[in-house]
């Protein structure tokens, strides 16, 4: 089964509805295998679809568990601390398969998630200048703000056991 069908069958298990237009590779990642999957005629008509690595992440599953239990947190959150006025923040819903599971396996063993697109989002490999990087401190501090009162015993380790 070449790459290109793998790929595709991994898109076609999130796909919420419709058919899929297009399938491109997305982002300049180091870990992950990321592709940008764009549908016809669906609500949702972007979604993120990642192959995950698991050479760097041996329990992918919890990997899943964990953003679950913290988009989950910060969704709760902001209810209580909405952004500052003229201030977006959005986090990325998981999708689930179309038998209801946050993730696939592959034919070829490969793990598969899929993530909501978040429209007009941005990365930046360097802080490009001052009021970029009091961009980024309020991010984290909005973001440790949200997540302060996370219970960590509904996090699981990553690490190996």
């Amino acid at each position: 089964m070449s790459l290109n069908t793998i790929i595709s069958s991994a898109a076609d298990q999130f796909k919420p509805q419709g058919t899929i237009r297009t399938i491109r590779a997305y982002g300049r990642g180091n870990i992950h295998a990321t592709y940008l999957v764009v549908l016809n005629h669906s609500a949702t008509d972007k979604f993120i679809l990642q192959r995950i690595n698991t050479a760097v992440f041996p329990n992918p599953e919890k990997v899943m568990q964990n953003i679950g239990t913290c988009c989950k947190q910060v969704l709760n959150r902001l209810r209580d601390y909405p952004p500052a006025p003229g201030r977006r923040w959005e986090v990325p819903r998981v999708l689930l398969t179309q038998n209801g599971q946050d993730h696939w396996i592959g034919p070829d063993g490969a793990f598969w998630r899929a993530l909501s697109f978040i429209d007009r989002a941005r990365s930046f490999d360097t802080i490009q200048d001052l009021t970029h990087a009091r961009e980024v401190g309020y991010a984290l501090g909005m973001f440790h703000r949200l997540t302060r009162d996370l219970p960590v015993e509904n996090c699981d380790t990553l690490m190996p056991s």
